[in-house]
């Protein structure tokens, strides 16, 4: 079967919908189950990673078809009220609606029923949950009688519903405030992690990690959870490095590793390596907590990555989904500390995004949520491959990227390992 043309290429609905249909065809010869809405569900793309390209191509297909045939006016209107989605699903998570309506669609559960258990207006909740329900996020079996489906019930994971919790709290405040703050700064580049859209929405002079730790806003659980559902969102990327490769007792320092989830499960996977976590108190105490009986031979550090590393000569300084949480200024910081504490043979491991070189309609939507999301709370970036080359330098003129592990070469495939070493 020929290649179809890239979707950013044409405008033609016949065109189009063939691309549409090869891309179908593919997907369903490599899936394992085919997709469905119904609970349960079969359907599990994060364990599908060989059909994440073609997944992705059959969803921007498809988006590109609804663009064209809404037009400009429902097109346009429709994205610009896109805040009310994540509005009310944070408002019936915190009503726990997700805990009381039926998994059973033969026998749903009325609103009466969800009013009478939660203390909220009938009304209310039958305005939030037809708006879910018309994105697929639960299912109206009857006029006002409500069942989960695969949608509402992936949400009950408690990692994803701190994801979506806090996705619909401190992001979308913050993304509200970033049109205002770019007019006031003139539209440029934003500087530091103490300048952004966070916080000008929620008036404070701290950064978004020094907000959460606050103990009259306990977000910081709620944070590590998140990023335990995002680093598997679309699809984990933490074995495309050979980490089998390393020699027995080679020590991995896990920089900013918060509660440990990242090295718990390689540790499992590869217990030749030993492993240290370095971070603040609080989410050392929280991982401790958690892994301690489990994965003994774990060592935790407390370690602010702006300060020296103590640990010198490490065989791999590994930094997960941190480094685009800020500015270049920031992370020649960060980097240069570990050049200042590697060895001869050691090496740097940025788990991170690597920005291909395509048009943003061919693009990974994960990946430009990703991007304005660094934006609008930290004043971070996701990078290009020569945007990583040139960090490089600026942090010391013998380091270079080496070589950037991932699991594919489409534009879907933009988690990476990427290696640095010195030269």
């Amino acid at each position: 079967m020929a290649s179809p043309t890239p979707v950013a290429k044409t405008d033609d609905l016949t065109e189009l919908l063939k691309i549409l249909t090869q891309n179908v065809e593919a997907y369903l010869s490599v899936a394992p189950h085919p997709p469905s809405l119904s609970w349960p569900s079969k359907t599990d793309p994060l364990a599908e990673p060989i059909a994440n390209g073609i997944r992705q191509q059959v969803v921007r297909s498809a988006e590109k078809i609804l663009a064209l045939v809404a037009g400009p006016r429902e097109w346009v209107m429709k994205q610009a009220s896109g805040y009310l989605t994540p509005a009310a699903l944070l408002s019936v998570m915190e009503m726990n609606i997700l805990k009381y309506v039926s998994e059973d669609r033969t026998k749903p559960t009325s609103i009466d029923e969800l009013a009478s258990r939660t203390g909220a207006s009938p009304l209310v909740l039958t305005r939030l949950l037809k708006m879910l329900t018309h994105h697929y996020i639960f299912e109206e079996v009857e006029n006002n009688k409500f069942a989960h489906n695969a949608m509402s019930k992936f949400i009950q994971i408690p990692e994803i519903e701190s994801y979506v919790a806090m996705t619909a709290d401190e992001t979308a405040v913050a993304a509200a405030h970033l049109a205002a703050k770019l007019k006031a700064t003139g539209y440029r580049d934003g500087v530091g992690r103490y300048d952004t859209a966070f916080q000008k929405a929620f008036n404070t002079h701290l950064d978004l990690f020094e907000w959460m730790a606050l103990k009259e806003k306990s977000k910081e659980t709620r944070f590590a959870d998140a990023m335990t559902a995002w680093e598997n969102f679309p699809v984990s990327t933490i074995n495309v490095y050979p980490w089998a490769d390393l020699p027995d007792g080679a020590t991995v320092v896990d920089i900013g590793g918060g509660t440990g989830h990242i090295s718990a499960t390689l540790s499992k996977t590869y217990p030749h390596l030993r492993f240290v976590i370095q971070d603040f108190e609080k989410p050392l105490s929280l991982g401790k907590e958690k892994y301690a009986q489990t994965h003994p031979k774990i060592e935790w550090q407390v370690h602010d990555a702006y300060t020296p590393n103590p640990r010198k000569g490490a065989d791999v300084y590994y930094i997960r989904h941190a480094i685009h949480d800020h500015d270049d200024s920031e992370c020649v910081i960060l980097l240069g500390n570990c050049v200042k504490a590697m060895g001869k043979n050691s090496r740097i491991l940025v788990h991170d995004m690597v920005v291909p070189d395509a048009v943003g309609e061919d693009l990974n939507y994960h990946l430009l949520k990703s991007d304005l999301v660094e934006l609008v709370l930290l004043n971070g970036i996701e990078r290009t491959l020569q945007q990583w080359k040139n960090l490089a330098k600026a942090t010391h003129e013998k380091l270079e990227v080496v070589k950037i592990w991932r699991r594919g070469d489409s534009v879907a495939d933009v988690g990476a390992v990427i290696e640095f070493r010195m030269t």
